[in-house]
């Protein structure tokens, strides 16, 4: 998927405290710098959440910016560069849980990671820009001049909200 990507944008705004993301991905080829996007609903460099291969170290990185301040962020400390191999990757975030730890959860081939470098857990009842009425990008970033392509396959994304 060097340069495809599919976008779409909500007619209206959804709840934003619960969902859930998953895809099958392949990589093409390590990032060599690059980030990879995976998903992203992007309002503007301020305000955006994002599931990403990190370029450079291949870790998975999912974050969330809010005015500017990253408001949740879980980054793996094990890297993800086997290009033969799919990962079954699943996010769940779920502001609403009383545990702050249980806000953001990573699921790679049916097995939680529980090891993140930073982890930055969202506080109670805090909104994602996933579900808001923007653009929300698969296999691409919203970001003016950095598109952050994947480079590989997905399949069987799902996103139940």
């Amino acid at each position: 998927m060097a340069s495809t990507y599919l976008t779409r944008t909500p007619s209206s705004s959804s709840n934003r405290k619960t969902w859930t993301w998953s895809a099958w991905v392949k990589r093409g080829l390590v990032s060599g710098g690059s980030d990879q996007t995976l998903f992203q609903a992007y309002v503007d460099s301020s305000n955006y959440t994002q599931i990403r291969f990190a370029g450079g170290s291949d870790l998975i990185d999912i974050r969330n910016v809010d005015s500017g301040s990253v408001t949740g962020r879980l980054e793996t400390t094990r890297v993800f560069r086997d290009t033969s191999a799919w990962y079954h990757i699943v996010v769940v975030w779920d502001t609403t849980n009383s545990t702050a730890g249980n806000r953001m959860r990573l699921y790679i081939n049916g097995v939680e990671e529980t090891s993140f470098s930073p982890d930055t857990n969202p506080n109670l009842d805090d909104e994602s820009t996933i579900n808001e009425n923007v653009v929300h990008w698969i296999g691409k970033a919203g970001f003016s001049g950095y598109p952050n392509y994947l480079t590989g396959s997905m399949a069987m994304v799902q996103f139940v909200d």
